[in-house]
């Protein structure tokens, strides 16, 4: 009776789904957690201490994607952003997609203590020539996370779009 019991409890230990999905996590690399300082809920300040808007970024998915809730402090303007470590091309890959109907397209990677993530060239109704979009997102020793959106020109000249530092809330 004991040894029925035994192999009883060993099968479902061994068939549950959950307790299977927490042994075999495809998405728990190194490579995979290398966005894992931008996780959290945060409010996004200018260089002055202004207050620019909220973001709540939080992983989805089996922590393989990282999802971010974007919401401007200053107008209706949302947005949604999927990240991910695609390991078929050793690349992160970003969709930002938002409220006005725009999308935006990123991929890279980890470099230097920074996550790049870069756009494919892009032509913009305003714009008299084709740029690329970099977005740069940098842990900072003080626990915030500094992002920069600079568009780069086809000769190479950059110019800012956003500088925000995120700085966790406090619950």
């Amino acid at each position: 009776m004991k040894l029925l019991k035994l192999v009883f409890i060993l099968c479902f230990l061994f068939s549950n789904p959950q307790l299977n999905a927490q042994e075999s996590c495809n998405c728990c690399t190194e490579k995979h957690n290398q966005f894992n300082f931008w996780e959290g809920q945060w409010e996004v300040k200018d260089e002055k201490g202004k207050t620019l808007g909220y973001s709540t970024i939080s992983f989805v998915q089996n922590h393989c994607v990282l999802k971010e809730e974007w919401s401007n402090s200053t107008s209706a303007y949302t947005g949604t952003s999927y990240n991910f470590y695609n390991s078929k091309s050793n690349q992160w890959e970003q969709l930002w997609l938002d409220n006005q109907g725009e999308a935006l397209k990123l991929s890279g990677q980890f470099l230097d203590g920074k996550m790049i993530l870069t756009s494919q060239t892009a032509n913009y109704e305003t714009q008299q020539e084709e740029k690329v979009n970099r977005i740069t997102w940098t842990p900072l020793q003080d626990g915030r996370v500094k992002q920069e959106w600079n568009t780069i020109s086809a000769n190479g000249e950059a110019t800012l779009i956003f500088k925000g530092f995120y700085e966790k809330l406090k619950h």
